[in-house]
Protein backbone atom coordinates (compact mmCIF):
# COMPACT_ATOMS: atom_id res chain seq x y z
CA UNK A 1 0.00 0.00 0.00
CA UNK A 2 1.03 3.32 -0.65
CA UNK A 3 0.86 6.32 1.04
CA UNK A 4 -0.46 9.31 -0.71
CA UNK A 5 1.66 13.04 -0.14
CA UNK A 6 -0.86 14.75 2.00
CA UNK A 7 -0.72 11.53 4.39
CA UNK A 8 3.11 11.02 4.16
CA UNK A 9 3.06 14.80 5.18
CA UNK A 10 0.77 14.58 7.86
CA UNK A 11 2.91 11.45 9.24
CA UNK A 12 5.86 13.53 9.24
CA UNK A 13 4.73 16.63 10.91
CA UNK A 14 3.03 14.24 13.48
CA UNK A 15 6.37 12.46 14.23
CA UNK A 16 8.03 15.98 14.10
CA UNK A 17 5.21 17.90 16.48
CA UNK A 18 5.87 14.53 19.05
CA UNK A 19 9.65 15.06 19.19
CA UNK A 20 9.40 18.63 19.75
CA UNK A 21 6.42 18.32 22.10
CA UNK A 22 8.93 15.61 24.23
CA UNK A 23 11.67 18.10 24.45
CA UNK A 24 8.73 20.48 26.05
CA UNK A 25 7.91 17.51 28.48
CA UNK A 26 11.84 16.59 29.24
CA UNK A 27 12.11 20.28 30.46
CA UNK A 28 9.03 20.85 32.48
CA UNK A 29 10.13 17.32 34.39
CA UNK A 30 13.71 18.85 34.90
CA UNK A 31 11.95 22.59 36.02
CA UNK A 32 9.33 21.04 38.23
CA UNK A 33 12.21 18.35 39.85
CA UNK A 34 14.34 21.72 40.22
CA UNK A 35 11.19 23.66 42.22
CA UNK A 36 10.52 20.59 44.26
CA UNK A 37 14.33 20.46 45.51
CA UNK A 38 14.47 24.11 45.92
CA UNK A 39 11.54 24.04 48.14
CA UNK A 40 12.89 21.26 49.93
CA UNK A 41 15.85 23.08 51.01
CA UNK A 42 14.24 25.86 51.60
CA UNK A 43 11.28 24.51 53.85
CA UNK A 44 12.71 21.98 55.88
CA UNK A 45 16.55 21.84 55.50
CA UNK A 46 17.54 25.13 56.09
CA UNK A 47 15.25 25.79 59.29
CA UNK A 48 16.58 22.34 60.34
CA UNK A 49 20.61 23.04 59.95
CA UNK A 50 19.39 26.91 61.92
CA UNK A 51 18.00 24.98 64.75
CA UNK A 52 20.31 22.75 65.21
CA UNK A 53 23.05 25.51 65.11
CA UNK A 54 21.39 27.03 67.94
CA UNK A 55 20.82 23.72 70.02
CA UNK A 56 24.80 23.14 69.96
CA UNK A 57 25.41 26.42 71.07
CA UNK A 58 22.75 26.76 73.78
CA UNK A 59 24.37 23.19 75.13
CA UNK A 60 28.05 24.51 74.97
CA UNK A 61 26.69 27.75 76.62
CA UNK A 62 24.73 25.36 79.01
CA UNK A 63 28.43 23.15 80.18
CA UNK A 64 30.40 26.06 80.66
CA UNK A 65 27.93 27.55 82.84
CA UNK A 66 28.40 24.69 85.12
CA UNK A 67 32.11 24.74 84.99
CA UNK A 68 31.58 28.73 86.09
CA UNK A 69 29.66 27.38 89.16
CA UNK A 70 32.16 24.69 90.10
CA UNK A 71 34.66 27.35 89.61
CA UNK A 72 32.59 30.29 91.68
CA UNK A 73 32.67 30.07 95.42
CA UNK A 74 30.32 33.21 96.06
CA UNK A 75 26.76 31.58 96.95
CA UNK A 76 25.05 34.85 95.53
CA UNK A 77 26.38 33.90 92.45
CA UNK A 78 26.31 30.55 92.20
CA UNK A 79 22.22 30.85 92.90
CA UNK A 80 22.84 32.92 89.44
CA UNK A 81 24.17 30.61 87.49
CA UNK A 82 21.94 28.00 88.42
CA UNK A 83 18.83 30.01 87.22
CA UNK A 84 20.41 30.76 84.55
CA UNK A 85 21.28 27.02 83.97
CA UNK A 86 17.51 26.38 84.52
CA UNK A 87 16.55 28.83 81.61
CA UNK A 88 18.75 27.05 79.34
CA UNK A 89 17.36 24.45 79.93
CA UNK A 90 14.11 25.39 79.05
CA UNK A 91 15.02 27.16 76.28
CA UNK A 92 16.63 23.73 74.78
CA UNK A 93 14.07 21.98 75.73
CA UNK A 94 11.73 24.94 73.45
CA UNK A 95 14.28 24.04 70.52
CA UNK A 96 14.39 20.58 70.82
CA UNK A 97 10.81 20.39 70.54
CA UNK A 98 10.59 22.52 67.07
CA UNK A 99 14.07 20.57 65.79
CA UNK A 100 11.42 17.69 65.92
CA UNK A 101 8.86 18.93 63.71
CA UNK A 102 11.34 19.06 61.47
CA UNK A 103 12.88 14.79 61.23
CA UNK A 104 10.96 13.47 58.30
CA UNK A 105 13.16 10.03 58.19
CA UNK A 106 14.06 6.97 60.05
CA UNK A 107 17.48 8.00 60.54
CA UNK A 108 17.03 11.33 61.20
CA UNK A 109 14.74 10.50 64.11
CA UNK A 110 17.62 7.50 65.26
CA UNK A 111 19.94 9.81 65.77
CA UNK A 112 17.71 12.58 67.40
CA UNK A 113 16.52 9.80 69.97
CA UNK A 114 20.36 8.56 70.70
CA UNK A 115 20.75 12.61 71.08
CA UNK A 116 17.97 13.09 73.47
CA UNK A 117 19.41 9.67 75.60
CA UNK A 118 23.17 11.34 75.50
CA UNK A 119 21.91 14.26 76.87
CA UNK A 120 19.77 13.24 79.64
CA UNK A 121 23.25 11.61 80.77
CA UNK A 122 24.95 14.48 80.48
CA UNK A 123 22.05 16.31 82.54
CA UNK A 124 21.84 13.97 85.37
CA UNK A 125 26.13 14.09 85.63
CA UNK A 126 25.81 17.89 85.40
CA UNK A 127 22.43 18.15 88.13
CA UNK A 128 25.05 16.13 90.27
CA UNK A 129 27.86 18.14 89.97
CA UNK A 130 26.46 21.32 90.61
CA UNK A 131 24.96 19.64 93.93
CA UNK A 132 28.57 18.44 94.79
CA UNK A 133 29.53 22.54 93.88
CA UNK A 134 26.65 24.05 96.42
CA UNK A 135 27.96 21.77 99.09
CA UNK A 136 31.37 23.12 98.80
CA UNK A 137 32.77 19.84 96.92
CA UNK A 138 34.82 21.37 94.45
CA UNK A 139 37.25 18.98 93.71
CA UNK A 140 34.30 15.89 93.16
CA UNK A 141 32.62 18.90 91.24
CA UNK A 142 35.42 18.95 89.19
CA UNK A 143 35.98 15.14 88.92
CA UNK A 144 32.34 15.08 87.91
CA UNK A 145 32.54 17.94 84.96
CA UNK A 146 35.20 15.43 83.74
CA UNK A 147 33.17 12.51 83.78
CA UNK A 148 29.99 14.34 82.21
CA UNK A 149 32.17 15.76 79.10
CA UNK A 150 32.27 12.21 77.03
CA UNK A 151 28.55 12.02 77.15
CA UNK A 152 28.23 16.28 76.51
CA UNK A 153 30.98 15.24 73.77
CA UNK A 154 29.01 12.55 72.05
CA UNK A 155 25.88 14.22 72.30
CA UNK A 156 26.85 17.14 71.01
CA UNK A 157 28.33 15.05 68.10
CA UNK A 158 24.96 13.53 67.26
CA UNK A 159 24.15 17.35 66.67
CA UNK A 160 26.94 17.81 63.98
CA UNK A 161 26.15 14.83 62.71
CA UNK A 162 22.64 15.52 62.16
CA UNK A 163 24.10 18.98 61.11
CA UNK A 164 26.72 17.43 58.07
CA UNK A 165 23.47 15.44 57.29
CA UNK A 166 21.54 18.29 56.18
CA UNK A 167 24.45 19.61 54.86
CA UNK A 168 24.70 16.40 52.56
CA UNK A 169 20.47 16.44 52.02
CA UNK A 170 21.45 20.15 50.40
CA UNK A 171 24.41 18.72 48.36
CA UNK A 172 22.65 15.95 47.06
CA UNK A 173 19.59 18.28 46.27
CA UNK A 174 21.95 19.99 43.90
CA UNK A 175 23.43 17.29 42.80
CA UNK A 176 20.10 15.66 41.53
CA UNK A 177 19.09 18.91 39.93
CA UNK A 178 22.03 19.08 38.15
CA UNK A 179 21.91 15.48 36.81
CA UNK A 180 18.43 15.89 35.72
CA UNK A 181 19.70 19.52 33.42
CA UNK A 182 22.64 16.49 32.05
CA UNK A 183 19.53 14.29 31.41
CA UNK A 184 17.56 17.09 29.47
CA UNK A 185 20.42 18.58 27.27
CA UNK A 186 21.02 14.72 26.47
CA UNK A 187 17.16 14.52 25.91
CA UNK A 188 17.08 17.89 24.07
CA UNK A 189 20.03 16.70 21.66
CA UNK A 190 18.95 12.97 20.87
CA UNK A 191 15.47 14.32 20.15
CA UNK A 192 16.75 17.34 18.41
CA UNK A 193 18.93 14.66 16.41
CA UNK A 194 16.09 12.39 15.49
CA UNK A 195 14.37 15.71 14.44
CA UNK A 196 17.00 16.08 11.81
CA UNK A 197 17.38 12.94 10.66
CA UNK A 198 13.52 12.14 10.44
CA UNK A 199 13.65 15.20 8.32
CA UNK A 200 16.41 14.51 6.35
CA UNK A 201 15.37 10.87 5.37
CA UNK A 202 11.45 12.29 4.60
CA UNK A 203 12.88 14.81 2.33
CA UNK A 204 14.93 12.02 0.87
CA UNK A 205 12.06 9.52 0.65
CA UNK A 206 9.06 12.02 -0.20
CA UNK A 207 9.91 15.62 -1.16
CA UNK A 208 12.60 14.37 -3.77
CA UNK A 209 10.75 11.75 -5.70
CA UNK A 210 7.93 14.26 -5.43
CA UNK A 211 10.09 16.65 -6.93
CA UNK A 212 11.44 14.42 -9.68
CA UNK A 213 7.38 13.40 -10.48
CA UNK A 214 6.28 17.45 -10.68
CA UNK A 215 9.58 18.33 -13.25
CA UNK A 216 8.69 16.11 -15.31
CA UNK A 217 4.75 16.81 -15.25
CA UNK A 218 5.90 20.39 -15.56
CA UNK A 219 7.82 19.65 -18.98
CA UNK A 220 5.17 18.06 -19.97
CA UNK A 221 2.78 20.94 -19.50
CA UNK A 222 4.68 23.47 -21.22
CA UNK A 223 5.39 21.09 -24.23
CA UNK A 224 1.29 20.86 -23.57
CA UNK A 225 0.94 24.37 -23.47
CA UNK A 226 2.97 24.89 -26.75
CA UNK A 227 0.41 22.43 -28.26
CA UNK A 228 1.58 19.00 -28.46
CA UNK A 229 -1.04 17.04 -27.32
CA UNK A 230 0.06 13.88 -27.97
CA UNK A 231 3.08 14.19 -25.36
CA UNK A 232 2.91 11.29 -23.28
CA UNK A 233 1.70 12.37 -19.35
CA UNK A 234 4.22 11.29 -17.14
CA UNK A 235 3.95 9.88 -14.07
CA UNK A 236 0.56 8.05 -14.94
CA UNK A 237 1.37 4.80 -13.17
CA UNK A 238 1.29 7.11 -9.43
CA UNK A 239 -2.13 6.36 -7.05
CA UNK A 240 -1.01 9.80 -5.44
CA UNK A 241 -2.11 13.18 -6.44
CA UNK A 242 0.54 13.43 -9.04
CA UNK A 243 -0.67 10.66 -10.48
CA UNK A 244 -4.52 11.89 -10.42
CA UNK A 245 -2.86 15.31 -12.32
CA UNK A 246 -1.25 13.39 -14.69
CA UNK A 247 -4.57 11.49 -15.51
CA UNK A 248 -6.16 15.16 -15.57
CA UNK A 249 -3.37 16.74 -17.35
CA UNK A 250 -5.08 16.46 -21.25
CA UNK A 251 -8.04 17.94 -19.89
CA UNK A 252 -7.74 20.39 -17.15
CA UNK A 253 -4.18 22.87 -17.88
CA UNK A 254 -4.73 24.90 -14.35
CA UNK A 255 -3.27 21.59 -12.99
CA UNK A 256 -0.31 23.38 -13.25
CA UNK A 257 -0.47 26.47 -11.03
CA UNK A 258 -2.25 23.85 -8.69
CA UNK A 259 1.34 22.13 -8.31
CA UNK A 260 3.04 25.18 -8.08
CA UNK A 261 0.90 26.34 -5.16
CA UNK A 262 1.40 22.74 -3.53
CA UNK A 263 5.43 23.24 -3.62
CA UNK A 264 5.20 26.37 -2.34
CA UNK A 265 3.47 25.64 0.80
CA UNK A 266 5.59 22.95 1.11
CA UNK A 267 8.27 25.37 1.17
CA UNK A 268 6.42 27.86 3.42
CA UNK A 269 5.89 24.71 6.11
CA UNK A 270 9.25 23.16 6.25
CA UNK A 271 10.62 27.07 6.88
CA UNK A 272 7.81 27.52 9.64
CA UNK A 273 9.03 24.18 11.28
CA UNK A 274 12.26 25.29 11.06
CA UNK A 275 12.01 28.59 12.78
CA UNK A 276 9.53 26.65 15.24
CA UNK A 277 12.69 24.74 16.35
CA UNK A 278 15.31 27.67 16.33
CA UNK A 279 12.76 29.32 18.83
CA UNK A 280 12.41 26.41 21.23
CA UNK A 281 15.95 25.53 21.42
CA UNK A 282 16.69 29.19 22.04
CA UNK A 283 13.93 29.33 25.18
CA UNK A 284 15.86 25.89 26.70
CA UNK A 285 19.56 27.81 26.22
CA UNK A 286 17.94 31.00 28.76
CA UNK A 287 16.49 28.46 31.10
CA UNK A 288 19.55 26.38 30.89
CA UNK A 289 21.51 29.21 31.43
CA UNK A 290 19.44 30.07 34.72
CA UNK A 291 19.48 26.65 36.17
CA UNK A 292 23.48 27.40 35.61
CA UNK A 293 23.13 30.27 37.70
CA UNK A 294 20.75 29.44 40.66
CA UNK A 295 23.32 26.16 40.91
CA UNK A 296 26.19 28.73 41.23
CA UNK A 297 24.53 30.74 43.81
CA UNK A 298 23.73 27.50 46.02
CA UNK A 299 27.18 26.49 45.60
CA UNK A 300 28.17 30.22 46.97
CA UNK A 301 26.03 29.68 49.73
CA UNK A 302 27.47 26.76 50.97
CA UNK A 303 30.87 27.85 51.31
CA UNK A 304 29.72 31.34 52.99
CA UNK A 305 28.00 29.14 55.77
CA UNK A 306 31.02 27.73 57.50
CA UNK A 307 31.89 31.45 57.67
CA UNK A 308 28.70 32.53 58.78
CA UNK A 309 29.02 29.70 61.67
CA UNK A 310 32.28 31.51 62.80
CA UNK A 311 30.92 34.91 62.64
CA UNK A 312 27.73 34.07 65.02
CA UNK A 313 30.08 32.20 67.10
CA UNK A 314 32.47 35.67 67.35
CA UNK A 315 29.21 37.51 68.36
CA UNK A 316 28.61 35.49 71.74
CA UNK A 317 32.85 36.82 72.49
CA UNK A 318 31.04 40.70 72.14
CA UNK A 319 28.81 39.92 74.83
CA UNK A 320 31.51 38.76 76.81
CA UNK A 321 34.21 41.48 76.38
CA UNK A 322 34.84 45.01 78.04
CA UNK A 323 35.08 46.60 74.03
CA UNK A 324 32.20 47.75 71.80
CA UNK A 325 32.50 44.08 69.29
CA UNK A 326 35.02 46.38 67.14
CA UNK A 327 38.29 45.03 68.57
CA UNK A 328 37.46 41.33 67.18
CA UNK A 329 36.88 42.91 63.54
CA UNK A 330 40.25 45.20 64.06
CA UNK A 331 42.03 42.49 65.69
CA UNK A 332 41.11 39.70 63.07
CA UNK A 333 41.73 41.94 59.64
CA UNK A 334 45.49 43.05 61.41
CA UNK A 335 45.68 39.29 61.89
CA UNK A 336 45.00 38.98 57.98
CA UNK A 337 47.40 41.78 56.47
CA UNK A 338 50.38 40.98 58.74
CA UNK A 339 49.67 37.10 57.26
CA UNK A 340 49.35 38.63 53.77
CA UNK A 341 52.68 40.84 54.80
CA UNK A 342 54.09 36.86 55.57
CA UNK A 343 53.87 36.09 52.21
CA UNK A 344 51.08 33.57 52.99
CA UNK A 345 48.45 32.31 49.70
CA UNK A 346 45.61 34.50 49.65
CA UNK A 347 43.17 31.63 50.75
CA UNK A 348 45.33 30.66 54.07
CA UNK A 349 45.77 34.13 54.71
CA UNK A 350 41.82 34.68 54.90
CA UNK A 351 41.18 31.66 56.59
CA UNK A 352 43.72 33.26 59.47
CA UNK A 353 41.69 36.56 59.36
CA UNK A 354 38.27 34.39 59.93
CA UNK A 355 39.38 31.71 62.68
CA UNK A 356 41.12 34.44 64.45
CA UNK A 357 37.23 36.12 65.39
CA UNK A 358 36.84 33.37 67.73
CA UNK A 359 40.25 33.57 69.77
CA UNK A 360 38.90 34.98 72.89
CA UNK A 361 35.56 32.88 72.87
CA UNK A 362 36.32 31.17 75.67
CA UNK A 363 35.75 34.61 77.74
CA UNK A 364 32.44 33.05 77.88
CA UNK A 365 33.29 30.84 80.64
CA UNK A 366 35.30 33.93 82.92
CA UNK A 367 33.23 35.23 85.80
CA UNK A 368 31.70 38.56 85.44
CA UNK A 369 33.03 39.67 88.57
CA UNK A 370 36.46 39.41 86.72
CA UNK A 371 36.40 39.77 83.04
CA UNK A 372 34.39 43.05 83.71
CA UNK A 373 36.57 44.34 86.89
CA UNK A 374 37.53 48.01 86.31
CA UNK A 375 40.81 47.73 88.16
CA UNK A 376 44.23 45.34 88.24
CA UNK A 377 43.17 41.67 88.78
CA UNK A 378 44.84 39.61 92.07
CA UNK A 379 46.76 36.95 91.45
CA UNK A 380 43.96 34.65 91.90
CA UNK A 381 41.63 36.26 89.64
CA UNK A 382 44.24 36.54 86.58
CA UNK A 383 44.63 32.78 86.87
CA UNK A 384 41.18 32.43 86.68
CA UNK A 385 41.20 34.81 83.18
CA UNK A 386 44.12 32.91 82.13
CA UNK A 387 42.06 29.84 81.60
CA UNK A 388 40.06 31.21 79.11
CA UNK A 389 42.39 30.22 76.57
CA UNK A 390 41.50 26.77 77.77
CA UNK A 391 38.34 27.02 77.62
CA UNK A 392 38.34 28.43 73.68
CA UNK A 393 40.26 25.63 72.95
CA UNK A 394 38.05 23.33 74.44
CA UNK A 395 35.21 24.65 73.18
CA UNK A 396 36.88 24.55 69.46
CA UNK A 397 38.86 21.44 69.60
CA UNK A 398 37.59 18.39 67.62
CA UNK A 399 36.04 19.44 65.19
CA UNK A 400 36.63 18.31 60.95
CA UNK A 401 36.77 21.73 59.82
CA UNK A 402 40.02 23.16 59.16
CA UNK A 403 38.65 26.56 60.00
CA UNK A 404 37.66 25.46 63.31
CA UNK A 405 41.56 23.45 63.83
CA UNK A 406 42.82 26.77 63.17
CA UNK A 407 40.37 28.39 65.40
CA UNK A 408 41.59 26.22 68.42
CA UNK A 409 45.11 26.99 67.68
CA UNK A 410 44.66 30.26 67.81
CA UNK A 411 42.34 30.45 70.88
CA UNK A 412 45.03 28.57 72.78
CA UNK A 413 48.33 29.98 71.43
CA UNK A 414 47.56 33.44 71.46
CA UNK A 415 48.88 34.36 74.71
CA UNK A 416 52.27 32.39 74.32
CA UNK A 417 55.30 34.76 74.45
CA UNK A 418 58.34 34.38 71.81
CA UNK A 419 60.70 34.42 74.44
CA UNK A 420 58.48 31.42 76.36
CA UNK A 421 56.84 33.54 79.45
CA UNK A 422 53.31 33.13 77.70
CA UNK A 423 50.64 30.64 78.69
CA UNK A 424 49.46 28.68 79.07
CA UNK A 425 52.15 26.13 78.39
CA UNK A 426 55.06 28.56 77.96
CA UNK A 427 55.76 27.65 74.44
CA UNK A 428 59.06 29.23 72.91
CA UNK A 429 60.06 30.65 69.06
CA UNK A 430 58.73 28.44 66.54
CA UNK A 431 57.02 26.08 68.85
CA UNK A 432 54.22 28.06 68.72
CA UNK A 433 51.81 27.82 65.84
CA UNK A 434 51.96 30.31 63.48
CA UNK A 435 48.62 31.87 63.58
CA UNK A 436 49.27 31.91 67.20
CA UNK A 437 51.84 34.08 66.70
CA UNK A 438 50.21 36.34 64.17
CA UNK A 439 46.84 36.75 66.62
CA UNK A 440 49.42 37.38 69.61
CA UNK A 441 50.44 40.48 67.82
CA UNK A 442 47.38 41.57 66.58
CA UNK A 443 45.73 41.35 69.68
CA UNK A 444 48.30 43.58 71.86
CA UNK A 445 48.21 46.14 69.22
CA UNK A 446 44.32 46.52 68.89
CA UNK A 447 44.48 46.08 73.08
CA UNK A 448 47.37 49.10 73.05
CA UNK A 449 45.31 51.51 71.29
CA UNK A 450 41.99 50.87 72.63
CA UNK A 451 40.32 52.27 75.52
CA UNK A 452 39.44 49.70 78.13
CA UNK A 453 37.60 50.38 81.58
CA UNK A 454 41.17 50.19 83.42
CA UNK A 455 43.39 51.86 80.73
CA UNK A 456 43.34 54.44 77.93
CA UNK A 457 44.24 53.81 74.07
CA UNK A 458 47.67 54.67 73.19
CA UNK A 459 48.73 56.69 70.34
CA UNK A 460 49.45 54.60 66.84
CA UNK A 461 53.20 55.83 67.08
CA UNK A 462 53.44 54.88 70.58
CA UNK A 463 51.68 51.32 70.01
CA UNK A 464 53.72 51.04 66.55
CA UNK A 465 56.90 51.50 68.81
CA UNK A 466 56.38 49.01 71.50
CA UNK A 467 55.48 46.40 69.26
CA UNK A 468 58.67 47.01 67.65
CA UNK A 469 60.76 47.19 70.78
CA UNK A 470 59.42 43.55 71.82
CA UNK A 471 60.53 42.13 68.58
CA UNK A 472 61.83 38.74 69.63
CA UNK A 473 61.11 38.75 73.00
CA UNK A 474 57.16 39.28 73.17
CA UNK A 475 56.35 38.77 69.21
CA UNK A 476 58.01 36.51 66.63
CA UNK A 477 60.51 39.00 64.73
CA UNK A 478 59.01 38.11 61.28
CA UNK A 479 55.58 39.06 62.10
CA UNK A 480 56.85 42.39 63.71
CA UNK A 481 58.38 42.85 60.21
CA UNK A 482 55.81 42.05 58.47
CA UNK A 483 53.78 44.41 60.36
CA UNK A 484 55.84 47.69 59.62
CA UNK A 485 55.93 46.73 56.12
CA UNK A 486 52.29 46.88 56.31
CA UNK A 487 52.11 49.30 58.68
CA UNK A 488 49.68 51.89 56.64
CA UNK A 489 47.29 49.56 56.02
CA UNK A 490 47.15 48.44 59.62
CA UNK A 491 46.94 51.99 60.63
CA UNK A 492 43.98 52.64 58.23
CA UNK A 493 42.28 49.75 60.37
CA UNK A 494 42.22 51.37 63.34
CA UNK A 495 41.38 55.05 61.74
CA UNK A 496 40.17 57.64 62.99
CA UNK A 497 43.38 56.73 65.62
CA UNK A 498 42.53 57.53 69.35
CA UNK A 499 44.29 60.42 70.95
CA UNK A 500 44.11 59.38 74.69
CA UNK A 501 47.72 59.29 76.52
CA UNK A 502 49.01 56.02 76.92
CA UNK A 503 47.72 53.74 80.02
CA UNK A 504 49.64 51.42 81.89
CA UNK A 505 47.82 47.98 81.19
CA UNK A 506 47.20 45.12 77.99
CA UNK A 507 43.81 43.32 77.81
CA UNK A 508 44.15 39.52 78.94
Amino acid sequence: MRLSVRHSLMIGMAVLVGLIIAQALVGIGVLEAGRQSTRLIVVDTIPSIRLLGEINLQATRHRLRTTRHVLNSDPAVMTRIEGQLAEAETTLDRLFAEFEAHLSTPSETKVWRQFRTEWAQYLDLQRQAIQESRKGAKAAATATIERQRDDFLEAVEKVRGLIQAHDGHVVQALDGIERRFDFALIGFLVLSAAAVLFALGAWRLFVTRTVVALDQMTKAMREIAAGRLDVPVPASERHDEIGAMAEALSVFRDSLVETTELRAQQIEMDAANLRLMSEIQEALSVQAARLDAEVAEKTGELADREREIVWRLSRATDRRDTDTGDHIVRMSRVCGIIAEGLGLPEEESRMIEIAAQMHDVGKVGIPDDILFKPGKLTAEERAVMETHVLLGWQILKGSKSPLIQLAADIAYSHHERWDGNGYPNRLAGDAIPLAGRIAALADVFDALVSERPYKKAWPLDEAREFIEANAGEHFDPDCVIAFLARWDEIAAVIDPPPSSTRGASIAA
